[in-house]
């Protein structure tokens, strides 16, 4: 897939963020093979996802896991809380750069 492994960031038509947010892609209208984009650039850094959907809403990550420890703690809101709050700064700055910049989503508390 692009992203990590060409360089060139991919277009997902909205932020990678959204993969997190119970509302994001539309509340799961639009877009919601954005998330497997999402989850598939963060396998490629070492990572188990769980994705799923949330009821009627989003198709998002709902658990990581990295040489088998938790990477979203207990106290994160999941999908509430920006992902930017609670993901390492390593793997952020990878999905910044493996998907094409879009304004952050107003979709976060």
């Amino acid at each position: 897939m692009p992203g990590l492994e060409s360089n060139t960031p991919v277009d997902l038509g909205g932020h990678w963020a959204e993969a997190f947010s119970k509302f994001g892609w539309g509340d799961g209208d639009n877009n919601t093979s954005g998330t497997d984009l999402v989850a598939q650039e963060i396998r490629a850094l070492g990572y188990e996802v769980a994705t799923e959907f949330w009821g009627i809403h989003n198709y998002m990550v709902q658990d990581m896991l990295k040489d088998g420890e938790m990477v979203i703690s207990d106290w994160v809101r999941l999908g509430y809380d920006n992902p930017r709050d609670y993901l390492p700064s390593e793997l952020i700055n990878a999905l910044d750069g493996a998907f094409k910049p879009y304004p952050e989503p107003a979709l976060f508390d």
